[in-house]
């Protein structure tokens, strides 16, 4: 009686870790901002962005059906992003160039000789981005995943007609490729117009909890429109490469990189 009394005693405390993830966490820095942490979750069916151990909410997607779940444990809701899949095809001569920086004196991470690109389009340049090729690859490769949904909901607000302001460095990195710099690699220093991202850690298979990857019970349930509606001014900062609101800590829209 008594080992069956510690066994069962013991149940919470083995399967408090109920799931391997992989972990991906950066340091953000934004202009006007203080830094603050952006934590990716990867598991075969699931990606989690959440800003670490406390966070108010966080957004889950789902691999396999492709929809966004957007979730505010300040408002006890889910707003469900689910855009049709689009082509995203930009248009004729608009095009985002990938340009090698030679940076012979970096130093190798993980013995890794990491690589510096910058991205460039229209005569400008957007962003700009430090990688370890072939590292964390199926962490990357669930990250290009959601961030193709994202823009896929860019295209669909975009049909209603481009917000003033938006040139072709905005367009083809939110919208027609953002996923281009992913494929160079895992970032561990990437920059855009005002912010700032920076790899503080990653690790393959880390037991985490698994209540990390469900939806809670009891919230409400929101779907945003899947017609070409012109959005609300708040929408159009869905943005991968902004900051993002939940990452901040407040609620609302989020917009993610």
């Amino acid at each position: 009686m008594r080992k069956a009394l510690i066994f069962i005693l013991s149940l919470p405390i083995a399967t408090a870790w109920a799931e391997t993830a992989d972990v991906l966490e950066y340091q953000v820095h934004e202009a006007g901002s203080p830094p603050y942490t952006s934590r990716f979750l990867v598991t075969p069916r699931w990606l989690r962005l959440d800003q670490g151990e406390g966070s108010d909410g966080y957004l889950l997607y789902d691999r396999r059906t492709g929809v966004i779940h957007d979730v505010s444990d300040e408002d006890r809701t889910v707003l469900e992003i689910d855009p049709p899949r689009a082509g995203r095809s930009p248009p004729q001569g608009m095009r985002l160039e990938i340009v090698p920086i030679a940076d012979p004196e970096a130093p190798t991470i993980a013995g890794i000789a990491p690589r510096h690109y910058r991205l460039r389009a229209g005569g400008g340049e957007c962003q700009e981005i430090v990688v370890l090729p072939g590292v964390m690859d199926s962490a990357v490769k669930a990250w290009r995943e959601f961030i193709a949904r994202l823009a896929d909901q860019q295209a669909l607000e975009l049909s209603a007609g481009p917000s003033a302001g938006e040139d072709a460095c905005d367009l083809l990195t939110h919208v027609y490729a953002p996923e281009k710099g992913l494929k160079l690699g895992l970032p561990v220093f990437w920059h855009i117009p005002r912010k700032d991202r920076a790899l503080q850690d990653y690790a393959q298979d880390r037991k985490v909890d698994d209540a990390l990857f469900r939806l809670p019970k009891g919230y409400r349930r929101m779907g945003l429109p899947q017609a070409a509606n012109p959005p609300p001014a708040s929408s159009r900062n869905r943005r991968a490469g902004r900051p993002t609101t939940q990452e901040r800590g407040s609620r609302k829209r989020r917009a993610i990189q």
